[in-house]
This record gives structure tokens, C-alpha cells and sequence, in this order.
């Protein structure tokens, strides 16, 4: 597992910056670690970042997530961040 840095929601730096193996994306208001809007299992975090980013999410400022070597490592990434930062989670 490896966590990336907090980056500015931008296409460039989702092309230049994102994976694209699986993991867990975070989406933010700020960089503040509690600012979290979303929080998603992902087989290929750049492709759902820029499918996020298509979308026009208005208030998605910043990105960041986790690498993981499988999805099963994801979803329990994901469940503990989900309990940590309060986020409901289908």
C-alpha cells in the first residue's frame, strides 16, 4: 500500500500523476484531512479519476488515494477510512 500526496483537482495532474492500478480515491473539499466528499474502491484509479473529473464535480478541489496490490486490500482501506472520516458507504 502506498498513500499519495494531496494534489489539486486538475486533468493534467490526474494524466500525469494517477495510476493506473487499483486502490482507493479520495476526493476533497480541501486539503485538510477531514474535507473528504468521497471515498471509492477503484480498479483503475486514473481512469475513475478522469470519469470523476468529466462529470464536473463543482466541489472537488483536491485528490489523493492509496495504491493497493489488490481490490480486496482496497476494501479494507476503504472501510477503515470510511469509519475514520465518518463518509457513509453503500
Amino acid at each position: 500500500m502506498e498513500k499519495s500526496v494531496i494534489l489539486p483537482w486538475s486533468k493534467e495532474n490526474i494524466e500525469e500523476k494517477a495510476p493506473d492500478g487499483c486502490g482507493v480515491l479520495m476526493l476533497r473539499t480541501t486539503p485538510v484531512n477531514g474535507d473528504i466528499i468521497l471515498i471509492e474502491v477503484s480498479d483503475n484509479l486514473k481512469k475513475d479519476f478522469l470519469m470523476f473529473f468529466d462529470k464536473g464535480m463543482e466541489d472537488v478541489k483536491y485528490f489523493d488515494w492509496y495504491s493497493t496490490d489488490s481490490i480486496d486490500d482496497a476494501k479494507v482501506i476503504k472501510t477503515e477510512l470510511s469509519k475514520r472520516y465518518h463518509i457513509d458507504t453503500p
